[in-house]
């Protein structure tokens, strides 16, 4: 069963070698079976790669992908084609990461390890616990929490659901340069009527504050608030930053037109993906 890790690398090399590095660290330690078999690095341009480009970390092969002028969504879409037209989506995962985030190595290694014993053949995992998608439910009996909805990053995904999503709507002559990764998300829910199991303590921290999600002008910034830090350092930069950039006020929100706009955009969208064959309520 081939795994992959998918990476996208928007103009932040300097992230980019971090979460290489951190990786390494993880693998370097093989005590747990191999999970991953390669990393795939979708990126916009020379300048988002490291000045030297590791081919291999430990065991695990790095393909570099280019997606040039492209958007978080059009990335995400492209990868989705390519893994449907250049292997076989039968067995197999996903794991979806940015180049902005950092992991819990042994909470990451312990995940994986157990991960044979959790996993379903139709279920969606997210090892980020984001902060922006609220939580449904706590499933006492695997000890997980169930969403609704999340983002791409830590997402954990059978090649089987993507494989039906690229069937069963216009995703492939529809290329979205924004809410990909909801509507795809949207899709297995709705579909599959299940929901994404997401771990309570997030293995995964996103550590950028700048990007297509994230805004300091709006005081917009995508976190995990369940993150354990393993190097007391880290959390106290980090979380100086999360505080900064989000501390929340009592005066109007001046984003409410921006939200609406992109709750129209959003609709038409996934209209124009679901097209007439998916009608879901």
């Amino acid at each position: 069963m081939k795994n992959t890790i998918v990476i996208f690398s928007h103009n932040r090399p300097t992230y980019l070698e971090l979460l290489l590095k951190n990786l390494y660290d993880i693998f370097e330690n093989e005590n747990y079976s191999k999970f991953f078999f390669s990393i795939d690095i979708f990126y916009s341009n020379y300048q988002s790669l490291p000045y030297i480009k590791k081919k291999r970390l430990s065991y695990v092969e790095i393909n570099y992908i280019i997606s040039p002028n492209s958007t978080s969504s059009q990335k995400i879409n492209q990868s989705f084609m390519k893994y449907y037209y250049e292997e076989e989506l039968g067995e197999g995962f996903l794991l979806y990461l940015d180049d902005d985030c950092i992991l819990n190595k042994r909470r990451f290694i312990d995940f994986f390890r157990n991960f044979n014993e959790l996993s379903k053949k139709n279920t969606i995992y997210s090892i980020y616990n984001s902060a922006a998608h609220k939580i449904f439910k706590f499933n006492n009996k695997i000890n997980l929490y169930e969403k609704k909805t999340a983002g791409m990053l830590g997402i954990l995904l059978p090649k089987k659901i993507l494989k039906d999503y690229i069937k069963l709507t216009n995703i492939s002559r529809v290329n979205p340069n924004t809410c990909a990764d909801s509507i795809f998300l949207e899709f297995y829910v709705k579909h599959y009527g299940n929901l994404i199991l997401t771990n309570p303590i997030s293995i995964i921290q996103h550590i950028g504050f700048i990007g297509e999600n994230n805004s300091l002008f709006k005081k917009d910034i995508e976190f995990s608030s369940s993150y354990i830090y393993e190097f007391i350092d880290n959390e106290n930069y980090i979380e100086l930053l999360i505080n900064l950039f989000t501390q929340k006020n009592n005066k109007i929100n001046l984003n409410i037109f921006s939200k609406i706009i992109s709750s129209l955009k959003y609709r038409f969208i996934k209209r124009r993906v679901f097209g007439r064959r998916l009608i879901f309520k």
